[in-house]
């Protein structure tokens, strides 16, 4: 008879287990299904509402940046790949002149062009002041990213521009798809060798004394440059535009960061 009655006791308390288990699936569930945002492309994807780092618990926030901290990211080549600088300024401003690395998202169309950038992890905003740009900063947590620096405007502190384009890694690959521009490959002439763009030229980042040789006399025509890492296509940018080039475009996102197809 004890024997019946434990049996008939652990069967009620598994019972009760078993549908609290489901209760907590079911409102886990709810939670999930809340916490989900529509991007301009009407694409779901989960809101992120904090963020791990080891067992410490990161909630999403603004974090102020000065300039010089700003520079001091772009100058060094490890750091500088641990995030994306953004430009909010119009266009015609930043083709005027812009951040070494930085991409242009307008401030007037800011909101729509957040889908471009959503694979960033950590992202740096600048523009005019960062009165302005803490609205953008705002955007962005409203959209689910958690690591947000919101930097020193342009009349805030004093920046070295430089002025041509900077391109993400797929943005990139649309240009490569299209098989009709001009390209500049600085990589070694061993990946070089392996695969590239088509007709694209490869150029020592090191040696660039004859490179006009290989290149169209017209000086406004588009030329489009990429390496491992962007930082050779700097390098080859900066000397052409001494040289009088004007419409050259870099990859940030090099072959060691973006599987091109070529």
């Amino acid at each position: 008879m004890k024997k019946k009655i434990l049996f008939l006791l652990v069967f009620v308390v598994l019972s009760g287990c078993s549908n609290n288990s489901k209760e907590v699936k079911k409102q886990g569930n709810n939670t999930e299904q809340n916490n989900k945002v529509i991007d301009p492309d009407n694409k779901e994807r989960p809101k992120s509402l904090s963020c791990c780092e080891g067992d410490e618990k990161i909630e999403p926030k603004i974090y102020d940046m000065t300039g010089q901290e700003l520079i001091s990211i772009e100058n060094d080549k490890v750091e500088k790949e641990r995030y994306l600088v953004v430009d909010t300024r119009s266009e015609e401003e930043y083709l005027q002149g812009h951040l070494k690395y930085a991409i242009n998202m307008p401030a007037d169309n800011f909101k729509n062009l957040i889908g471009r950038i959503r694979d960033v992890e950590k992202v740096i905003i600048y523009g005019h002041n960062k009165e302005e740009t803490r609205v953008l900063a705002e955007e962005l947590l409203a959209d689910g990213f958690v690591y947000v620096y919101n930097a020193q405007g342009v009349d805030e502190f004093s920046y070295n521009y430089v002025i041509y384009k900077n391109l993400i890694g797929s943005e990139f690959q649309k240009i490569i798809n299209k098989k009709e521009e001009a390209f500049i490959d600085s990589r070694d002439e061993k990946d070089f060798n392996k695969s590239h763009v088509e007709n694209a030229i490869n150029v020592n980042h090191n040696n660039l004394d004859n490179i006009e040789d290989k290149l169209s006399r017209d000086k406004s025509k588009a030329i489009y440059l990429y390496d491992y890492t962007g930082d050779r296509s700097v390098i080859v940018a900066e000397y052409l535009q001494k040289l009088g080039y004007n419409n050259l475009t870099i990859s940030i996102d090099g072959t060691k960061e973006t599987q091109f197809k070529f």
